[in-house]
């Protein structure tokens, strides 16, 4: 019962819809300021341990004005968790909190009063740790009440950052904090079908944004988004507005869109790929027509012989005159490159020697090889029979004594 009506409480503090930064014809805003006692409870934040809160006017030099009113309330927003509100007290000197987060829990605190005024977001998140107790603990429960962003990295100014809500009991309440903020801007959707929320962002750049959100009921939703914020500082963003919408609604387009985009691929592929293989086919079909052609050149030309150089062995027949004077055929001798091993060639049979200058030669096979002769200045000449009768004269012939007519005298 006590939980329900804090719930309620929470959402009628923070009913009052804040666009933008903080309003200066808000009556309950800038009110008070609020900061633990013990100035040394920093970061980390101790669990399970009673923290006293001092709250004091906004404007510090005159401390008699108004320092909100009480009942006091601590809104601890869990990064990516679920938001929880806590009763801390009604007196303005004896207000305290006691963290009953799981350690490890990033939190960002804000201090409201019941007029739903805001002492001021704390200027950095802290974490939980576990203090000398843990008896105190809640963790986290599972909840079908959730919470979704399109972006959870960088967020620029005046980009839309898309909120998105899944269960809980419509209509919702989106809730925005940013470190150092004095204010809380709250949008509330009127419809139970409208269930998203584009925000165009106007928080300043260099520092964090995060949203959480709330049914009717006032229960939180889990997931609790943040994003870091960059961009220009001029917040205006002229031309852009923040909407609600359906996310089913909202899903059409998108889906419409992914098709139209699936679609486009698909008749890309098809066009990419019969022109791929066709590009193939002209390419092999040139390189076999350039070959053709090179082959045919080569051909007309001649350049097409085997010409790779091979190794020949060579012989050089050679006649020496020990052949030429003595009984044995006559052979011709010569070296091959391709190995040390003298070989020899048979010739024709030689006669040994020239018997006679007037012989004639004999007939038959033995006719048929070459004659050799030696003349009296010891000239030798070779004759071969295929060119006919052989007749060797002596060389030079004798003289004969010339014919003195008659008459004549002689000498």
């Amino acid at each position: 019962m006590m939980l329900f009506l804090t719930a309620q409480l929470l959402y009628l503090l923070l009913s009052p819809a804040c666009f933008g930064h903080a309003q200066e014809d808000d009556p309950y805003s800038l009110q008070f300021q609020w900061e633990f006692k013990d100035r040394d409870i920093f970061n980390p934040l101790p669990t399970c341990q009673s923290l006293a809160i001092r709250v004091k006017s906004y404007n510090t030099t005159d401390n008699s004005t108004s320092r909100g009113t009480p009942p006091y309330y601590m809104l601890a927003l869990a990064l990516r968790g679920i938001p929880r509100l806590y009763d801390i007290g009604e007196s303005e000197d004896d207000l305290s909190w006691t963290s009953d987060f799981p350690g490890g829990t990033e939190l960002l605190l804000t201090v409201l009063d019941s007029n739903s005024s805001v002492g001021g977001i704390s200027p950095i998140t802290r974490t939980a740790l576990h203090g000398p107790s843990s008896a105190c603990i809640k963790e986290q429960e599972s909840s079908d009440f959730t919470v979704t962003a399109n972006v959870t990295d960088t967020l620029n100014t005046c980009d839309p950052w898309g909120i998105t809500v899944s269960g809980g009991v419509p209509p919702y309440r989106f809730t925005f904090a940013a470190p150092y903020s004095t204010v809380l801007t709250n949008f509330t959707s009127e419809g139970d079908e409208l269930d998203t929320l584009t925000y165009i962002n106007r928080a300043y750049p260099d520092s964090q944004l995060l949203v959480a959100v709330s049914d009717v009921s006032g229960r939180y939703a889990s997931g609790t988004p943040i994003v870091d914020t960059a961009g220009s500082q001029d917040p205006t963003c002229p031309d852009f507005n923040t909407r609600f919408g359906n996310a089913q609604e909202m899903a059409k387009p998108q889906e419409a869109a992914q098709a139209a985009a699936d679609k486009r691929r698909k008749k890309r592929i098809a066009i990419a790929v019969p022109c791929a293989i066709v590009g193939l086919l002209l390419i092999a079909g040139v390189v076999l027509l350039m070959r053709l052609l090179k082959r045919r050149k080569e051909r007309l030309l001649g350049t097409d012989l085997d010409a790779r150089p091979r190794t020949f062995d060579q012989e050089t027949p050679t006649i020496t005159e020990a052949h030429l004077n003595n009984d044995r055929p006559l052979t011709l001798s010569g070296k091959s490159n391709s190995g040390p091993t003298d070989r020899t060639t048979d010739l024709p049979h030689v006669a040994a020697s020239a018997r006679g200058r007037s012989q004639a030669p004999s007939t038959g096979a033995e006719g048929d090889r070459p004659q050799v002769e030696r003349s009296a200045s010891g000239e030798l000449y070779v004759q071969h029979r295929d060119g006919g009768v052989n007749v060797v004269r002596e060389f030079p012939p004798p003289y004969v004594a010339p014919v003195i007519p008659a008459g004549q005298p002689t000498t």
